[in-house]
């Protein structure tokens, strides 16, 4: 994954049990490698990672196995990273009447504290993931953008959203 500096970020597959050892890296856009971390330790876990960088700056990610219980895992890892800018990329579907429910779509937009429609606020919103909200079209609302506000900052769809 690309993380707020930009540069990528990943976890290596290896099984302890057969002697190998996954690790945590850093690859920068010029290509160098950086190991962060070697899970050798069956507390940790195997790892078949899945990492996501919140909007507090950490990395978040789960493993497989490991643990109490041998059930996994969840960790954050806090490289002191910048905290990630939203951005929105567009809405699923384009158009649609006041009282329907849209998809909004872009990258870093958890956390999400306002959506708005052309300047008027969606009375309802929630958060899927990190990079998809559920809004609710607002009474009132005008064909033209859609803005996402996080506590990092606010982005706005490059394209508009049309109310019907």
């Amino acid at each position: 994954m690309q993380a707020s500096d930009g540069n990528l970020y990943g976890a290596a597959v290896a099984r302890f049990q057969f002697g190998g050892v996954a690790s945590l890296f850093k690859i920068t856009t010029d290509g160098k490698y950086q190991t962060y971390y070697v899970m050798n330790n069956p507390n940790i876990g195997t790892c078949n990672c899945w990492l996501t960088q919140a909007s507090d700056g950490k990395l978040y990610g789960t493993s497989e196995n490991g643990g109490p219980g041998g059930v996994g895992t969840v960790w954050t890892w806090d490289l002191g990273l910048p905290k990630p800018l939203p951005a929105v990329k567009g809405t699923l579907p384009t158009s649609g009447a006041a009282g329907s429910s849209i998809i909004v779509y872009g990258h870093s937009v958890l956390g999400a504290t306002g959506v708005s429609f052309n300047g008027v606020p969606a009375q309802a919103f929630r958060n899927i993931s990190n990079d998809y909200i559920s809004a609710t079209v607002p009474p009132g609302a005008t064909t033209g953008p859609v803005t996402v506000t996080t506590p990092n900052g606010s982005a706005t769809s490059p394209g508009s959203f049309t109310v019907e």
